[in-house]
């Protein structure tokens, strides 16, 4: 479980955390309906195979991992409706590395300094400070709704957005720090002749 992080404690040692994909994050709690921040599954490949014990809207963003409910394949970017004992599958994956899974109302999560956020190092946050494990039951808010099948929903992020955000080409700016002067100068050769890097 990931949200925007923790702020403001690094004085004491604790990095802010968070989803590595921020955007994607933000964009699938919009998608349901959710304050932007609020705690997401960030998930690896291999995936779980994840079985809702209750009707939920639910969004996928982020890496594709071939999803399918009920063997039937999710696209990226949008909203469904899923019924009770419904199975959300990743199959193989496609492209990236993190996918983030939000549902209506939120995920159940424990607080620690102000964020939902999991930290493994401190064992805090997120569902008992660790990662997931198989048979954990995550609990999430009842909703009213009670859909007739599970359905793929008209809400989605345009793709003219979605390319200005994950389009464009990388570049990372690089400033040299006192262990610059440590390498030899074949080392900042490649290090300067790796493609788009800036030094300043």
């Amino acid at each position: 479980l990931q949200d925007a992080g923790r702020h403001g404690f690094r004085n004491i040692g604790i990095g802010p955390g968070g989803a590595m994909d921020y955007f994607a994050l933000m964009v699938s709690n919009v998608l349901v309906g959710n304050d932007e921040t609020v705690a997401a599954l960030e998930i690896h490949f291999p995936a779980p195979e994840i079985l809702f014990q209750q009707n939920a809207i639910i969004s996928l963003t982020g890496a594709n991992f071939s999803a399918t409910i009920n063997n039937i394949e999710l696209p990226l970017w949008r909203t469904f409706f899923v019924k009770k004992d419904a199975v959300l599958k990743f199959n193989q994956p496609v492209y990236g590395s993190k996918i983030y899974l939000a549902v209506h109302g939120g995920w159940k999560a424990e607080k620690w300094l102000g964020s939902y956020s999991t930290h493994l190092k401190v064992g805090a946050g997120g569902y008992l400070g660790r990662a997931l494990q198989k048979d954990d039951i995550i609990l999430c808010k009842e909703n009213n709704f009670s859909p007739a099948e599970n359905k793929i929903l008209n809400w989605h992020i345009s793709e003219n957005e979605l390319n200005k955000i994950y389009l464009p080409i990388n570049t990372i700016s690089c400033i040299r720090g006192a262990e610059w002067d440590l390498l030899d100068e074949a080392s900042e050769q490649n290090f300067e002749k790796i493609d788009r890097v800036i030094t300043n």
